[in-house]
């Protein structure tokens, strides 16, 4: 530490740190107040002034020392120690594995065959065997000569005329037919003939219920045929049915759809050509309003609360890369993902000329074109009220800071701090001096960033030339966020 800076009174150490190596000099993180304070670092014997932070700066104070002297002569060899005491005696040792089990013996001679055991006893009747078959018939005799034909009797007397009962009782124990044909027949009554009885075939009823006109058939309920209608209200709902589908179908020709679209099953893909040489060719999404913009929309239904588009790189979507962007209740999305054996691609952001910003699997993020940094909007300007020390508020993630022209001694450091909301103990903060024609010249003064807290960071700014200089310095500062996870 210099002497000036020594509270009088006190006594100190010549150096404040005393390091190792030039590796842990510039591991060392000092403060502000560590400024113009010396270090001895051991493997080269020099010693260090700490003059500047942001970045750290050490100038070196006294160079290495010398080579070291002649080796005095060597010292009386001293006595011997005592000896040790004994060492305490080992564990013993874990008990050795078991043995492999021997082979198996050879197997013992065959012994001799046992005596012949006694004559079993005789077995029962077995059952009688089947009757033969019957003798052949003889032979049929002569048949006898027929007899003369008896003379035609009497006809029988008219029976009375039956009545009705005893036609339903002849139908009644007819036999059934399930399922009757064209030739089949009814018996009728023909009113236009004197009530005399005819018959009906099964064609002719047909061919008549056919020709029945549907008088009385109303067409105005479009509604689901009961089992309770009537042929002819089944009829007239059918009709309605028809007549509403007619008017929303969609033919080759074009159409409207009054209602929604639902495509039933799974798998269902809406085709047409979508990528014609000519691009006017295609097919497209267009609005319907007259001079409109069209605006494709997807929303969940119901409680749902998620909607996403999907990209797939193949006719496969269960094996292809994929790019989607979706919103849900918390957050909007650009994500590149794979699904099944797909592998995720680069995000590309293109612009006339090539790639400008390119984003990789790993998670760079690489500008390749053009400027990197706030547009407009993205800054602002303050300046300082009242001296060089005065602190300042600029709530921008990027600014230019112009300090008060209060007078600043040639080798003086000034110290302000910047109250901004964007700030972060952990961000990185470039400060630089900003320079127009006419502008103080910045190169006679060091710009350091002294520290960054969260709300808050603080400058510190140096005058390094030969004089005395009062004068608008404009400071130029942009902030970047940062992690420590």
């Amino acid at each position: 530490m210099e002497h000036e800076l020594i509270p009088a009174g006190e006594i100190h150490a010549p150096h404040n740190w005393v390091v190792a190596d030039e590796a842990e000099r510039l591991a060392l993180a000092p403060t502000e107040t560590d400024v113009r304070k010396y270090l001895y670092q051991e493997s080269d014997k020099t010693e260090w002034v700490l003059t500047g932070l942001a970045p750290v700066e050490w100038a070196q104070h006294i160079g290495p020392t010398g080579p070291a002297g002649p080796t005095g002569a060597t010292g009386a060899t001293g006595a011997t120690g005592a000896t040790g005491a004994t060492g305490a005696t080992g564990a013993t040792g874990a008990t050795g594995a078991t043995g492999a089990t021997g082979a198996t013996g050879a197997t013992g001679a065959t012994g001799n065959d046992g005596a012949t055991g006694p004559t079993g006893s005789t077995g029962a009747t077995g059952p009688t065997g089947a009757t033969g078959n019957d003798g052949a018939d003889g032979a049929t005799g002569p048949t006898g000569a027929t007899g003369a034909t008896g003379g035609t009797g009497p006809t029988g007397a008219t029976g009375a005329t039956g009545g009705a009962g005893d036609v339903a009782a002849l139908i009644h124990a007819a036999t059934s037919k399930a399922t009757p044909v064209d030739a089949d027949e009814l018996g009728i009554v023909d009113s236009a003939a004197s009530n005399v009885l005819k018959k009906l075939t099964f064609a002719n009823l047909a061919a008549w219920v056919r020709g029945i006109a549907l008088t009385g058939l109303s067409t105005a309920t479009n509604a689901v045929i009961t089992a309770a209608d009537t042929v002819l209200v089944a009829l007239g709902k059918l009709q309605a049915q028809v007549n509403e589908l007619d008017t929303k179908k969609l033919d080759n020709t074009g159409g409207d759809i009054a209602g929604n679209v639902n495509f039933s099953g799974t798998g269902r893909r809406i085709t047409a050509d979508f990528s014609n040489a000519t691009v006017a060719s295609r097919a497209m999404f267009q609005t319907s309003t007259t001079n409109g913009a069209t605006v494709l929309g997807a929303m969940p239904s119901g409680a749902g609360g998620y909607s996403e588009y999907s990209l797939y790189n193949g006719p496969d979507p269960t094996n292809a890369a994929k790019f989607d962007f979706s919103i849900s209740g918390s957050t909007a999305r650009l994500r590149s993902t794979a699904i099944g054996t797909g592998a995720s691609l680069p995000i590309n952001i293109e612009t006339p000329g090539g790639t400008t910003l390119h984003l990789g699997t790993n998670g760079d993020v690489l500008a390749l074109r053009g400027a990197l940094g706030y547009g407009t909007g993205a800054g602002g300007t303050v300046t300082q009220a009242t001296s060089k020390t005065t602190g300042v508020t600029l709530n921008k993630p990027n600014g230019q800071i112009t300090m008060n022209s209060s007078a600043l001694s040639a080798g003086a450091a000034v110290v302000f701090s910047v109250s901004n909301s964007y700030a972060l103990s952990t961000s990185l903060i470039d400060v630089c001096g900003g320079y127009n024609s006419g502008a103080p010249d910045p190169s006679n003064y060091r710009i350091e960033l002294n520290w960054s807290g969260n709300g808050v960071f603080s400058v510190r700014v140096t005058n390094i030339s030969t004089g005395t200089l009062s004068e608008e310095l404009v400071i130029n500062f942009q902030l970047r966020t940062g992690s420590t996870s």
